[in-house]
This record gives structure tokens, C-alpha cells and sequence, in this order.
């Protein structure tokens, strides 16, 4: 990894780090209903509230903070989010931080639409994050910048699932938050996120795509191969094979995979084959599947998505494959092409 992507991504871990929800986490114990943002009022929902509030409702104040605690510079702050652009998707885009209830148990997500509607119903997106149950791999406000705002901005209802189990929550909670199998049990979690879309009076159930980075792309094949009526996606650092991807990286499989997929050590062989995709590609139904993947990935071998698109796009024609030179696995580098490349890809699919 070179110098400059070191920066890049010390960059984007410093913008990110500081997270309304562990700031207002006090707020969220309670699940008090209110009677904001009409739309969402499906029975799952337990609590809503902005995105954007506390500390977060004002540029400024935001960036000031950030810098006073000596976590990011003026010019730091400013490369990666202009005064400009946060006024601009704070008047263009709703976001809603929400806690919705699945089975017995809470999760937290995020639910982010355009404020005018240019069309009487709008496609719908569910985005699925990438890494584990860790409180740095959680979606923050920063997070929201840089994909699910300009989707939302380009006229797409977005939603997103923290994946229960995550640390989002305090310690002295007294209920339930669920449990990520990275790639099992969770998956309730991202599937129940389509039936609140479905009561969105906004929402075009019928154009319902995915996005998914890194794991996150388990997650969204995973939810296709579920029965999801999914007519488009976009995949990022695609997980695809993690059989592989363990022997590529021991240090993935002892901190992750064994730890948080139940009986590893017995049943191993099988997990990792039901949470591959390479597996049972030919199980999935033909829809647009665009793959964007960095050719200098240093977490998931690019070798394993190049081989996943061969193989799956001799059944499905619709798939398409593209590599970044020298491009990371977040490819942050590639920032704005990448969130072109995916908001023109839903628009010509869905």
C-alpha cells in the first residue's frame, strides 16, 4: 500500500471516528415513539431521529470539534467533506437514524430519501456495510457522505442495517441487540429492512437494488440467494470465497471468522462454504450485477471476484466487471468515479 493510500485511509478513519451514536447513545435507551418522519411508521420501527443533530446539525461546529480534540485538521476535514456539499445534502436529503425491532431483539440502521420527490414513487436501496461486529467497523455519520447521501440525492430511497449484534449500543443495556454470524443470523436483519421499504408510500418496491462493500457484498448475495426480489446490484471488494480469503489472511480467520461464526472449528468447511459465493453462483437469478474491485486490494484478493465474474456471467450476460489500477480495497482514491459509476448503474437498472 503506498503512502498516499495510508493517508487516504488515516484520513477517512479520523473524519468517521467520532459517531453520533456512541455521542447520543444515551438517547436511543429509552425507544420513546415520536410523530417525525410520517413515513417511516412501520410497526417494526421503535425509535426515529435526524442524522443530522447534536453536534452534527452544523458544519462548523462539527469540524471545530473534531479539530479541538486533535483528530483532524481544518484542511483535512475540509478535503473530505466541503461546507458546501453538507449544505447541500442537508437541504436535499432526509436521514433518519432509526432502531427497529427483529424477532426479539433491536437494531440500529439509518433510512436516508430525497426531501422533493421528483417522481410519485422511487427506486429503493438497501446498502450494506462492510467489516465485523466492532464499533470502528459501524456506520458513522461520516460513512453516510460517501455513498448513501448521493444516492438519496439522486432520487433513491436508502436504507441501511448496523447488523445486529454490533457495537453501537451501551454496555448497561437490559435488552436484546442480536448477534452478527458475519453472514449468519444477521441476515434477518438486512431482509427485515425490505419489508419497511415495502411500507414506505414513497417506494417502488419493484425497483429494489443493493449495495454491498466487502462483506457487505456477502450480505447482498447472500440476501439474493434468500429469495430477496433484488432487480440490481453493485458490489464492492467483493467477499466471494472466503475459504480462500482465510488461507490468504490467518489473521482474518482468528479474528473474525472464528470468532463469530458459531462452531468454526467443527463445522468450518461447511460455514464458509454457505457464506461464498463462488459456491453456488450458478443458484443466483440473472439481474445486473456490476462488480468494481481494486487491483492493489490487500483484503480480498481481486483474483477471487475476477474468477466469481467469469464463472457467473456465463449464465448471467448482465453482469459486469470492473478493476481499478493501483486501486485499494475501498477504493477511496476512485471516490467520486466509483459513486458516479453506481448512481448511473441503479438509474440504467432499476
Amino acid at each position: 500500500m503506498t503512502v498516499l493510500y495510508r493517508k487516504m485511509y488515516l484520513l477517512i478513519f479520523l473524519f468517521i471516528s467520532m459517531s453520533s451514536e456512541s455521542l447520543l447513545a444515551n438517547e436511543y435507551v429509552s425507544f420513546i415513539k415520536d410523530n417525525s418522519f410520517q413515513e417511516l411508521n412501520h410497526e417494526s420501527i421503535i425509535r426515529k431521529g435526524q442524522c443530522l443533530s447534536g453536534l452534527f446539525s452544523n458544519y462548523n461546529n462539527w469540524r471545530e470539534k473534531l479539530v479541538a480534540i486533535g483528530k483532524v485538521t481544518d484542511k483535512e476535514f475540509e478535503q473530505r467533506l466541503t461546507e458546501k456539499e453538507y449544505d447541500y445534502y442537508k437541504s436535499s436529503v432526509n436521514c433518519v437514524s432509526i432502531i427497529y425491532k427483529v424477532q426479539n431483539y433491536y437494531v440500529r440502521g439509518f433510512v436516508l430519501y430525497p426531501k422533493v420527490q421528483k417522481l410519485s414513487k422511487l427506486p429503493a436501496i438497501v446498502f450494506n456495510r462492510g467489516g465485523n461486529d466492532s464499533n470502528r467497523h459501524t456506520l458513522k455519520v461520516g460513512d453516510l457522505f460517501l455513498l448513501p447521501y448521493q444516492l438519496a440525492a439522486a432520487g433513491n430511497v436508502v436504507i441501511a442495517s448496523q447488523y445486529g449484534g454490533a457495537q453501537v449500543w451501551p454496555e448497561d443495556r437490559e435488552f436484546a441487540i442480536g448477534v452478527d454470524e458475519f453472514g449468519g443470523k444477521e441476515l434477518q436483519d438486512v431482509l427485515a429492512l425490505v419489508s419497511i421499504l415495502k411500507s414506505m408510500p414513497m417506494v417502488d418496491i419493484e425497483k429494489l437494488g443493493t449495495v454491498g462493500w466487502s462483506r457487505g457484498s456477502m450480505m447482498s448475495l447472500l440476501a439474493l440467494k434468500s429469495g430477496a426480489k433484488i432487480k440490481s446490484m453493485a458490489l464492492g471488494g467483493s467477499l466471494v470465497d472466503l475459504s480462500a480469503t482465510a488461507e490468504e489472511r490467518p489473521e482474518f480467520e482468528q479474528q473474525v471468522l472464528k470468532r463469530l461464526i458459531p462452531k468454526y472449528a467443527n463445522n468450518k468447511d461447511k460455514e464458509l462454504f454457505n457464506r461464498s459465493a463462488i459456491n453456488w453462483y450458478q443458484d443466483l437469478p440473472s439481474i445486473p450485477v456490476l462488480m468494481l474491485h481494486g487491483e492493489d486490494d490487500q483484503y480480498v484478493n481481486p483474483k477471487h471476484a475476477r474468477l466469481f465474474h467469469t464463472l457467473f456471467s456465463q449464465q448471467n450476460k448482465l453482469a459486469k466487471y470492473i478493476e481499478y489500477p493501483n486501486g485499494s480495497h475501498t477504493l477511496i482514491e476512485h471516490s467520486e468515479k466509483i459513486q458516479t459509476e453506481i448512481i448511473n448503474w441503479f438509474a440504467n437498472t432499476l
